[in-house]
């Protein structure tokens, strides 16, 4: 009887092991950070993701076949990044959905094309892999155009002189945007001293005090913050007079007002996520993420479940899941619907978006009336 038992159980388990391993099922990865101070962008992305695969499983799926999601946290480290991928890959997973930060984006695309990985990013705009036929596709626009855009809005709301503080640790990230910053507030006539800048490492409680204080000790009342919203929360919580606090699109996620208590009112910033869209199509993913998570979606919400979208429209064109096939289905697809504009990828699988611009008021993000572009 026991023999007969043990027999019947080990039936079992190959039979789940195969149904484990069969093709009515297809791996996705999603790589990125969701530790340490930084891993807020990471989560929302991860929800965002997970919604998506959901959605499309309970809708028959990809020409029949299930979605998996597998989840990998890369630390926002490169060396991780990699190691994960590589991970990833091992376990047959089609393509990656990832990463976050900037900073692991030199490492990790290069891993990609020398290890036949496909990437598509929720959040990464670095520039250095503008215009290059690579591995990797991106759901947000480069980072120039936020800082042209907060030159703008700091130039038709306050044009003074501003001090700019920019993180180290996702360089990629906050050197090029404020260079971007910086050329188009010199066309707009604003000069942007070197002097008035300042480098500093996130996640550092010495950093945050030393920033506080030079924003409390200088006349100059406009600042522009190139960090997290843990970066931002933890400067501004220190500040003992008003300024005009502009915000990089980094800042933007959901636990930003929270963190940042009273300060952080009339502090501006920048999405590419319109929270005040009425559309049905982006008011049924609110529904459906709060109800599911409970809290709001941020961008890196929205972008990591469009890109699982437009990944499996490719992957509903083409019955050959290597990387190639995946990327030529991918730049095929002419138009996609996203939730409340239209992608459309370049032949480099980079794209554009519009962007907005919100004021903080009574602890809300409140849309300003003009966009700045």
């Amino acid at each position: 009887m026991k023999k007969s038992m043990l027999l019947l159980l080990i039936g079992i388990s190959v039979f789940f092991l195969t149904a484990c391993k069969s093709d009515t099922t297809i791996k996705i990865g999603f790589s990125n950070v969701l530790t340490t101070s930084y891993g807020n962008l990471g989560i929302d992305a991860m929800y965002g993701a997970q919604l998506a695969v959901q959605e499309i499983n309970d809708n028959g799926g990809v020409n029949g076949n299930k979605l998996e999601l597998i989840v990998r946290d890369d630390e926002g480290d490169p060396i991780k990044a990699i190691e994960v991928d590589n991970e990833l890959k091992e376990l047959d997973c089609v393509a990656i959905i990832g990463h976050g930060l900037s900073g692991v984006a030199e490492a990790t695309i290069n891993n990609a094309n020398d290890r036949d990985i496909l990437l598509i990013s929720p959040t990464i705009t670095s520039t250095v892999f503008n215009g290059l036929d690579d591995n990797f596709f991106r759901i947000i626009p480069a980072v120039n155009q936020q800082g042209e855009t907060i030159a703008n809005l700091v130039y038709e709301t306050n044009p003074e002189d501003t001090l700019v503080f920019y993180e180290s640790r996702n360089s990629a990230f906050s050197f090029p945007l404020t260079e971007a910053f910086t050329v188009q507030s010199e066309l707009n006539g604003l000069i942007i001293n070197e002097s008035n800048k300042y480098i500093f490492t996130g996640n550092d409680s010495d950093e945050y005090s030393r920033i506080s204080s030079i924003i409390n000790n200088e006349s100059i009342n406009n600042v522009l913050i190139i960090g997290s919203s843990y970066d931002v929360s933890s400067i501004v919580q220190q500040l003992d007079r008003d300024v005009n606090i502009y915000l990089s699109l980094w800042a933007s996620t959901s636990d930003l007002i929270q963190l940042s208590g009273s300060n952080i009112e009339g502090a501006r910033t920048l999405n590419f996520y319109d929270t005040f869209n009425t559309g049905v199509k982006y008011l049924d993913f609110v529904d459906s993420y709060t109800e599911r998570y409970g809290v709001n979606p941020s961008f890196s919400s929205m972008f990591a479940y469009e890109a699982v979208y437009i990944l499996a429209e490719a992957l509903e064109n083409t019955t050959n899941y290597s990387v190639d096939a995946i990327k030529e289905a991918l730049l095929d697809i002419d138009e996609f619907e996203g939730l409340m504009d239209t992608i459309a990828f370049n032949q480099f699988g980079d794209i554009e978006r519009e962007i907005y611009s919100f004021i903080v008021e009574d602890g809300e993000y409140v849309k300003m009336e003009d966009e700045v572009n």
